[in-house]
């Protein structure tokens, strides 16, 4: 054996225990490196997961979104209708006021200028 200070030649076999230690510790850190690099690919594959389900949620948030603009329009849109529709029918009511009244007036002015004809006529006789 080599004495201190001195070191083994290469290819020299180490103490049996020595070695079957430096084996079996090399395995374990394999393992343990294995291990890690699953456990690793696994959180990998599970945020990937998460990162889908929130896509699709924001998608479906997005979707949702459109239809309530969409709709929110198109009640507008009818609100608005029915809104010009009573303006036009209160104008025409307005209109048709006006008209009875005038025609009211007029035939008022017939009767009073008939009255006043035969009034005049009678105190002619």
């Amino acid at each position: 054996m080599a004495e201190a200070g001195q070191s083994m030649p290469e290819g020299a076999p180490l103490a049996g225990g020595s070695v079957q230690a430096t084996l079996t510790g090399a395995k374990e850190a394999r393992k343990r490196a294995e291990l890690d690099a699953q456990l690793l690919a696994n959180r990998i594959a599970l945020l990937k997961q998460e990162e889908e389900k929130a896509w699709k949620k924001i998608e479906e948030t997005r979707k949702r979104a459109t239809e309530i603009m969409e709709l929110r329009k198109q009640n507008e849109q009818k609100f608005s209708a029915k809104e010009h529709f009573y303006k036009q029918k209160w104008e025409s009511i307005r209109a048709a006021q006006a008209a009875n009244a005038e025609q009211r007036d007029k035939a008022k002015a017939i009767r009073d200028q008939t009255r006043q004809g035969l009034m005049l006529q009678k105190m002619e006789q």
